[in-house]
């Protein structure tokens, strides 16, 4: 029931049969091949028996990847093969795997769609475009681009260049909306840019109600649940286009121009919203599912159950374009990671990587730690006995504001605690938690 054990390998998802298919007609060495056009596979395969149906057969070549179908069990395969492929008029020799087994599909993935489809924008949904809303009062806000250092400049001009290739931005002369990039540093060493909507944009939309859905409403669903998946929604937010009123207001102020998103952006007010939003009517019919933002869980009483499932919610998020990453998600394990917790038929626990982050925490030194801390401790709260009484210590430092004291609480004799006073609470509500 747990994935295989390879941890490089390749995704290939479409393994197993459905009714409803984006097909691609392809020309492979001068015969026409009928291929399942799938965002979630990282190659193209054709079946052993369409590949020696090719009129022009080529050399066959040991393999030297792997993949893995949507259960995480290796596919079968029987070589590699450099083939001329003919598609919309693009003509180039390109690698395919030949798969050997009963019944496989040819599957015409990500590697031939780069090759033979580059301005075809995979990573946005179809049939959909969110709209901001404004407040009536909002007026355009048009801010100068911030400075970058320079060790960075080319790794920031490389990624809008990259943005844009891949339809997530496009670069325009003038706006009336501008705001400047943050640029963040991601653990990868690769750099994300996001734009700093915070003091402009988000000032000027509307609230939205998200319906995310509670933890507790998440956990109550999940009796008898013995095998569960998590599906990874790449680069969530980026693969649900905006309209261009939406787009336009959402523009961004760099050293190298002006470039307006294409797709919701991270740090939107409303991103949140639309997102959940979108996703909750997707899979609105389907049972034994949550969707909880960029994650998807599927869980089953019974394998068969689980199974078919998948098969519907993988259909459905092919059919809308939607790109999983693979090599987040968990697939067909007996307990799975979600939410925080670790999930399984025997029961919810914290998950152990949060609960190392917790023992890692620094201290706390101020009122705005001090209620990082506790919020993060609360989210544990059904797996602490006698929480209140652990935390008040604490929590009574923050109902006197301690921070602002000589501003709100005038009282000449009143003096706040030190950054002791926090640091050896703190310490003290730590280990008590854990």
């Amino acid at each position: 029931m747990e994935k295989c054990e390879e941890d490089q390998c390749n995704k290939i998802f479409s393994m197993i049969t459905s009714k409803q298919r984006i097909l691609h007609t392809v020309s492979i060495n001068g015969t026409s091949v009928e291929m399942v056009f799938d965002t979630g596979a990282d190659a193209s395969l054709v079946s052993k028996h369409s590949f020696e149906q090719l009129s022009q057969r080529t050399d066959v070549m040991p393999v030297d990847r792997t993949f893995k179908d949507y259960q995480g069990c290796a596919v079968p395969l029987f070589g590699k093969s450099i083939v001329t492929v003919q598609f919309n008029s693009i003509t180039t020799q390109l690698p395919i795997f030949i798969v050997d087994q009963p019944g496989a599909l040819n599957i015409y993935g990500l590697e031939w769609m780069h090759a033979l489809e580059p301005h075809l924008n995979i990573y946005q949904v179809t049939h959909f475009e969110a709209h901001l809303v404004l407040k009536d009062e909002a007026r355009p806000v048009f801010l100068k681009p911030r400075p970058i250092p320079y060790g960075i400049r080319e790794s920031v001009k490389q990624e809008l260049d990259c943005l844009e290739s891949e339809g997530i931005l496009k670069k325009i002369d003038q706006s009336k909306w501008a705001m400047p990039i943050v640029v963040v540093r991601k653990q990868s060493g690769k750099i994300r840019i996001c734009g700093d909507y915070k003091v402009t944009v988000n000032k000027s939309l509307c609230d939205m109600v998200s319906t995310t859905p509670c933890i507790e409403d998440v956990l109550s669903q999940l009796g008898g649940a013995k095998i569960f998946s998590v599906l990874d929604l790449t680069n969530a937010y980026l693969q649900l286009p905006v309209d261009d009123a939406s787009g336009s207001i959402l523009t961004l102020s760099t050293l190298f121009g002006l470039y307006q998103p294409k797709a919701l952006a991270y740090g939107v007010k409303q991103a949140v919203a639309n997102f959940q939003g979108y996703m909750d009517k997707l899979l609105a019919s389907e049972k034994n599912v949550v969707s909880y933002q960029d994650n998807i869980l599927i869980y089953g009483k019974m394998e068969q159950e689980h199974d078919d499932q998948i098969n519907v919610v993988t259909r459905i998020l092919q059919e809308n374009n939607i790109v999983v990453n693979y090599q987040k998600s968990a697939l067909k394990c007996s307990r799975v990671k979600f939410l925080g917790l670790d999930i399984g038929s025997e029961g919810i626990s914290p998950a152990e990587d949060k609960m190392e982050a917790i023992r890692s925490l620094a201290d706390p030194r101020s009122v705005k730690e001090l209620r990082s801390f506790l919020g993060l401790a609360e989210f544990y709260s059904r797996f602490i006995k006698n929480l209140s009484t652990i935390k008040e210590p604490l929590a009574k430092l923050i109902r006197l504001n301690i921070e602002d004291t000589n501003k709100r609480y005038p009282t000449r004799n009143r003096r706040p605690p030190d950054r002791l006073q926090y640091k050896k609470l703190g310490t003290l509500t730590k280990q008590s938690l854990m």
